[in-house]
């Protein structure tokens, strides 16, 4: 039990050592994309690192030391190039090596803290098959559609006080147009009504009219 806590402890010195001059080489690299010797140093560390990792049973650093030895592989074969969305994926594993060695150190396993390499093993692998590694594509957003309020429903208190200036004055155009209607109903209707009355007085006027006599009381009225 000593001995393997003894060899634990050596693996994470040695590994964080390891993982130091792998950021140093790293900001060189992309400088200095076709340096050979700096993919060789890179790639020696990974291979370092998954055979300890291994042989202490990490399994999850194992497997993307593993899968990021490959890309490094190629790349040194001139099989891969570094081009920077590459470069990005590699110093994100990298990033991921890090949390790793730290729950080792920490909790002794590779597994409590739960993270997923699925993802970034799955981009790792696009670049070991030669394939163009590209940024998600969001998606796309639809421009919210807008409804009217129902006048009897709204609750002032639940609005921004930019909706409560639209509200308003969507009430005062209602209201402007309904005064408006309202008006026009009233100066078509008053004529008829004019009419109307004029003819009243008409009628009231014939049946008020004497009639005449005739010729046979014309003596008589007179």
């Amino acid at each position: 039990m000593e001995d393997i806590q003894e060899i634990l402890e050596d693996f994470l010195v040695e590994a964080f050592e390891l993982i130091e001059q792998l950021d140093q080489n790293l900001v060189e690299l992309e400088s200095n994309p076709d340096d050979l010797e700096l993919l060789n140093s890179i790639f020696r560390v990974a291979h370092t690192i998954k055979g300890s990792s291994s042989f202490l049973n990490f399994d999850v650093l194992t497997g993307l030391t593993h899968h990021m030895e490959d890309v490094l592989n190629k790349a040194r074969h001139g099989e891969v190039k570094l081009s920077h969305e590459v470069m990005d994926v590699v110093l994100e594993s990298i990033d991921m090596m890090k949390s790793l060695l730290h729950a080792i150190r920490d909790n002794g396993n590779d597994t409590s803290i739960g993270i997923d390499i699925t993802d970034i093993c799955r981009h790792l692998d696009i670049i070991s098959n030669g394939d163009e590694v590209s940024a998600p594509v969001a998606p796309a957003q639809m421009d919210p559609v807008e409804t009217p309020m129902d006048e009897d429903n709204v609750d002032y208190s639940k609005l921004s006080d930019k909706e409560v200036e639209e509200e308003i004055e969507r009430l005062l155009k209602m209201r402007k147009e309904e005064d408006r209607q309202r008006k026009s109903q009233a100066t078509v209707s008053t004529p008829v009504s004019t009419n109307a009355a004029s003819s009243v007085q008409e009628d009231k006027n014939e049946e008020e009219e004497p009639k005449s006599c005739g010729s046979k009381c014309q003596t008589s009225c007179t």
